[in-house]
């Protein structure tokens, strides 16, 4: 009744003016709320496509392919034997694998620090699911020596350049700060 009454002593153009402020009210709260969802939806994508990514690349590490040398590095898989770091993986150091292998199986933490480092994929799950894959690869003696030995001899060192397997690096440290511990801590894993 009050509104009726307040039309009442108003011209035309007053109650029109009203009636435009109103709907722009109102279209701007169905903007805000058509913006909130479009955020909602966009961050709900974000966090599917970061699961997809992952998912790919466990599958991928879970392969046969890396069965043998997960296992070299990490041990026998269920923590009664773990592997010490200083375990012999490489052909050149007395172990089975050669160069091009441990190099293809790091190559997938580079991969993943590339994804990580951009927000490609959520930092908490990809903590969750190559932690210690990446820690244990890192903290591997062998695995170190053929980094070294790779930025020893890269014709592409340049000022600012980001160094061979620099991501691999990069991630295994990350989480090695997360879980605050040394490699050689890892050796009883």
């Amino acid at each position: 009744m009050r509104f009726l009454k307040f039309t009442e002593h108003k011209s035309f153009q007053d109650k029109f003016n009203f009636v435009r402020d109103c709907l722009v009210i109102f279209g701007g709260a169905i903007a805000l709320i058509g913006l909130f969802f479009t955020f909602c939806t966009f961050h709900q994508t974000k966090e599917i496509a970061s699961a997809q990514l992952v998912d790919k690349i466990m599958q991928r590490l879970d392969s046969s392919q890396y069965d043998s040398i997960t296992t070299a590095i990490e041990g026998n898989g269920d923590d009664t034997q773990p592997q010490p770091s200083n375990y012999p993986i490489w052909k050149r150091y007395g172990g089975q694998f050669s160069y091009s292998d441990i190099a293809a199986y790091i190559n997938n933490f580079d991969e993943i620090y590339n994804l990580y480092d951009r927000g490609l994929i959520d930092t908490k799950l990809a903590y969750m699911e190559f932690g210690y894959d990446a820690e244990k690869a890192y903290c591997n003696n062998n695995i170190k020596n053929l980094i070294i030995s790779d930025r020893q001899t890269d014709p592409d060192k340049t000022y600012n350049y980001k160094t061979s397997w620099y991501g691999f690096e990069q991630l295994a440290i990350s989480f090695l700060k997360i879980d605050n511990v040394p490699c050689s801590a890892l050796d009883k894993e």
